[in-house]
C-alpha cells in the first residue's frame, strides 16, 4: 500500500465532514430523526501547558481515559498505539521508542536522544523509564507534529502527557486485582488522605507479575512501583504538589528472536539453549523520581507556575539480540527546572517561560557475536555523557474577531553535550573517543482558527521543531567522536474540530506536511561490531488523522481513528563502498515505523438493570498496515499488516463500589515484532516480539 497521491487525504478530509451531514440529512428527508442519547463528554486537556476543551484546541490531540485503560487491561504505554492514529512503539533493553505520524528515535543510545518525549505530569520521562507501569491515571494526552515552541527538543515528532490522579479533599480510595494467563497477578491499590483542611495526601502502588511468553521463559515481567503525592493549599491562590515516586522491573527481560521465526507454527518458540540457566539472563531496571509543582494567581488573569524536578533511572541487564547476546548497564541521572507566567482574558490567552535541563549518564554495552562461540566480543563504554540545555519560550493567541484567533509563538534553546569513551573490538585494543559540541536552535509557529459555528471550527498551523544533536560512540581517524547534526522539521497542517446534533457526534480531521530534515539514522556493521550514527538529507512525511466518536444511544458508543500516512525517504544516498561499486540510493524508501495505513475502531454497548447495576462490553480492534524496522529495508525486517482485537465485559454494582470483569487482549494471536534489525540466529534478522493472545479477570472496589 503507497500513498501515491494526495488525493487520498483530501477525500478523508471531505469525507469527515459530508458523509456525517449526508446520513442525517436522508434521515431527515424520510421524516424520521436520530433517537434522543446524551451528550458526549467535554474533555479537558493541558497538552497546551493550561487547561482547555480539547475541542477548543487548534491542533490535534488524542485523549485516552483511565477507564478505558481499565476495561482493556491496560498496563504499559506500549499498548497505546492501538488507540493513538500513526504511532508505534518499541522496546530494547526496557528503552522505549516512540514514533508518532513516521517520525521519532530508533537509536538507542544515551548520546542522542529520543525525537517524541514522554511527559509524566509535566517532567519529562527519560526512555528508559517510559516503559513503567501506568496505573492511578488520569488520562493520557498524544499530541502528534513538531511542539518546538512550548516543548522543545526532542518534540519535533510530538508529545505524550501522561497525567496521573492527584490528592482530593474527599477519603477514599480504590483497589483492583487481576488474574490471568501466563500465571499473570497484577495488583493496584490507591488510598486519599485529607490531613488538614489545607493539606491532602495521596499514595498509590502497583506489582505486575507474569510469566514469560517465550517459550525460554524471558519476556516475563516482575515488576512493583509505589507513588505518593501531598498537595497544600494555603490559599485560594496558591497551591503546591510535591509528587514522589519509585518503580522496579525485574525478571529475565526480553530475548531477542529471530526473524523469519524458528517455528512459524509457534512464533513465540526460542531453541532450548536459549535459556536464563545456560545464559543467565535477567533485568534489573529502577527509578526514582521526584517534583514539585507550584501554582499562584497573582491576580484574576495571570497565573505563575514553577516545577522542579529530579529523576535517576538505571538499567542492566543480559539479554539475547538479533546478532548475539548482550550485557547492558545504562544509568541516567537528570535535574530540570521550568518556570513559567500564563494570562487568560477573553481575547487573549498567553505563555511564558525558561526552562533548564542538565542529565548526566552513562552506558556500556558487551556484545558477543554469535553467543554460542564468539568471534569477537564488542566493548563500547563505559561511555559518560553530560547534557545541559536550556531554553526561553512564549506563545500567544489572540481573538481577533469573536469567530477568529490567531496564535504565535516563539522559542530559542541552547543545547550542549560532553562525551568520552572507548570501544574495543576483542581481542584489539580499546580505542577512545571524546566529543564536545553546542547548538543553538530557533524554533516558531503561526497559527489561525476560525469558529464556523459554535462547535465547529477549522484550523491552519505552521510550527518548526527540532530533536537535539549528538556525538557518535565509534570515533573516526582521530578520538574526535563525529558529530551527530540535530534534527529538523517544518510541519503545515490544516484540520477541522466538530461537533454535532447536540454534541452526540464528534468528528475530528487533520492532514499535514511535514519537511523531515537532517534525521537520524543508525547501522550496524557487522564486520565491527559496531553501531554508527549519521544524518540521512531529508524525508517527506504527509498523511491524514481522522476521528469520530458517536454516541448512538444512551447506551452505545462508536469510535473510530483512520490515520493514512506516507513518509520517505528523499536525496537519501551514502557513499560509495570502500571496495568500489555503485553508491546506495534510498530515495523513495519508507521511514522505520510508519505504517501507511491505522485503523481504530471499537463499540461499546452498556446493558442497564433494573436494580441499578450495569454490565459494559467492548469491542475494540486495531488494524496496521505494516512497517520496516531498518532504514535500509534490510531482509526480514518488515513488520506485514497485522490485526489485534480486545473484547472485556465489566460488571459495575449500582452503587458503583463493585466492579468485576473479564478480558482478552490480541485475539488473534497476532505475532508482532516491536523491533526489527539486521542480523540474527542464524538470521537474516531478528528483534523483540511483541506479547501473543492474553486473557484475564478483574473484581475491584471503590471505597
Amino acid at each position: 500500500m503507497y500513498l501515491g497521491h494526495k488525493k487520498v487525504v483530501a477525500v478523508a478530509m471531505a469525507a469527515g465532514l459530508i458523509v456525517p451531514e449526508a446520513a442525517f440529512a436522508q434521515a431527515a428527508s424520510n421524516g424520521t430523526s436520530p433517537a434522543p442519547t446524551e451528550a458526549l463528554e467535554t474533555v479537558v486537556v493541558t497538552a497546551q501547558k493550561r487547561s482547555e476543551d480539547a475541542q477548543k484546541a487548534a491542533t490535534t490531540i488524542s485523549v485516552v481515559s483511565n477507564d478505558r485503560l481499565i476495561t482493556q487491561g491496560i498496563s504499559d504505554t506500549r499498548a497505546l498505539e492501538a488507540m493513538v492514529p500513526s504511532s508505534s512503539f518499541g522496546d530494547t533493553a526496557g528503552a522505549t521508542k516512540v514514533f508518532l505520524r513516521g517520525v521519532g528515535q530508533f537509536i538507542d543510545s544515551i548520546s542522542l536522544d529520543p525525537a517524541v518525549s514522554v511527559y509524566t505530569d509535566q517532567v519529562y520521562t527519560p526512555r528508559y523509564a517510559v516503559e513503567g507501569p501506568l496505573f492511578d491515571i488520569d488520562h493520557v494526552e498524544a499530541l502528534p507534529g513538531p511542539q518546538g515552541t512550548l516543548y522543545g527538543r526532542n518534540s519535533a515528532g510530538g508529545a505524550y502527557n501522561i497525567v496521573t490522579k492527584k490528592p482530593t479533599d474527599q477519603f477514599g480510595g480504590d483497589a483492583s486485582v487481576e488474574f490471568g494467563s501466563y500465571s499473570l497477578v497484577d495488583v493496584t491499590a490507591a488510598m486519599n488522605v485529607p490531613l488538614a483542611d489545607d493539606l491532602d495526601a495521596r499514595v498509590a502502588m502497583n506489582s505486575i507479575r507474569h510469566d514469560g511468553y517465550l517459550t525460554n521463559g524471558s519476556n516475563d515481567q516482575d515488576s512493583f512501583a509505589v507513588r505518593g503525592s501531598l498537595l497544600y493549599t494555603p490559599t485560594a491562590d496558591l497551591s503546591i504538589l510535591g509528587v514522589a515516586s519509585y518503580w522496579h522491573d525485574g525478571g529475565l527481560g526480553t530475548s531477542g528472536i529471530n526473524s523469519p521465526f524458528i517455528k512459524p507454527g509457534n512464533p513465540w518458540y526460542e531453541p532450548p539453549q536459549f535459556t536464563q540457566a545456560a545464559l543467565g539472563l535477567f533485568r534489573d531496571n529502577n527509578s526514582v523520581a521526584g517534583h514539585v509543582e507550584v501554582n499562584y494567581k497573582l491576580d484574576a488573569d495571570v497565573s505563575l507556575t514553577y516545577i522542579p524536578s529530579y529523576v535517576d533511572v538505571t538499567a542492566t541487564d543480559r539479554r539475547l539480540t538479533a546478532t548475539g547476546m548482550a550485557d547492558e548497564a545504562d544509568h541516567q541521572r537528570q535535574v530540570t527546572n521550568e518556570l513559567r507566567l500564563s494570562g487568560d482574558t477573553p481575547d487573549l490567552n498567553w505563555i511564558a517561560g525558561v526552562y533548564g535541563y542538565q542529565a548526566w549518564s552513562s552506558q556500556s554495552l558487551v556484545l558477543h557475536i554469535p553467543w554460542f562461540n564468539p568471534t569477537f566480543t564488542s566493548l563500547t563504554g563505559p561511555v559518560f555523557v553530560h547534557q545541559n540545555s536550556a531554553a526561553a519560550y512564549g506563545q500567544a493567541t489572540y481573538s481577533v474577531l469573536d469567530w477568529l484567533r490567531l496564535t504565535g509563538g516563539a522559542r530559542v534553546s541552547w543545547d550542549q553535550i560532553g562525551e568520552r569513551g572507548s570501544n574495543q573490538t576483542v581481542p584489539a585494543p580499546p580505542v577512545p573517543f571524546i566529543g564536545r559540541h553546542d547548538w543553538t536552535n530557533f524554533d516558531w509557529k503561526l497559527g489561525a482558527a476560525a469558529d464556523i459555528t459554535q462547535e465547529n471550527m477549522v484550523y491552519l498551523n505552521v510550527q518548526t521543531g527540532y530533536n537535539s544533536g549528538g556525538l557518535s560512540t565509534v570515533p573516526s581517524a582521530t578520538i574526535q567522536a563525529p558529530i551527530v547534526q540535530p534534527e529538523r522539521l517544518l510541519a503545515f497542517s490544516l484540520g477541522t474540530k466538530n461537533r454535532f446534533f447536540d454534541d452526540r457526534l464528534e468528528i475530528n480531521d487533520e492532514f499535514y506536511y511535514y519537511i523531515y530534515k537532517n534525521y537520524q539514522v543508525t547501522s550496524y556493521n557487522s564486520a565491527t561490531g559496531q553501531t554508527q550514527f549519521f544524518n540521512a538529507d531529508k524525508a517527506l512525511v504527509y498523511g491524514n488523522d481522522l476521528s469520530i466518536l458517536l454516541n448512538v444511544t444512551d447506551v452505545d458508543q462508536l469510535s473510530l481513528n483512520l490515520g493514512l500516512l506516507s513518509a520517505r525517504a528523499q536525496d537519501f544516498v551514502l557513499l560509495p563502498p570502500a571496495g568500489g561499486g555503485p553508491a546506495p540510493n534510498y530515495d523513495g524508501f519508507q521511514l522505520v515505523y510508519a505504517p501507511e495505513a491505522t485503523v481504530n475502531a471499537s463499540f461499546e454497548h452498556t446493558w442497564e438493570f433494573s436494580g441499578g447495576s450495569t454490565l459494559k462490553g467492548l469491542v475494540a480492534t486495531y488494524f496496521n498496515s505494516g512497517y520496516w524496522g531498518t532504514f535500509n529495508h534490510a531482509i526480514d525486517t518488515r513488520q506485514s499488516w497485522f490485526t489485534k482485537t480486545d473484547l472485556s465485559l465489566t460488571y459495575t454494582t449500582a452503587d458503583d463500589k463493585w466492579m468485576v470483569g473479564l478480558w482478552v487482549r490480541n485475539i488473534e494471536n497476532s505475532p508482532t515484532y516491536s523491533v526489527l534489525t539486521a542480523g540474527g540466529n542464524p538470521g537474516p534478522s531478528g528483534g523483540q516480539i511483541d506479547a501473543p493472545r492474553t486473557f484475564g479477570a478483574r473484581i475491584g472496589t471503590n471505597f
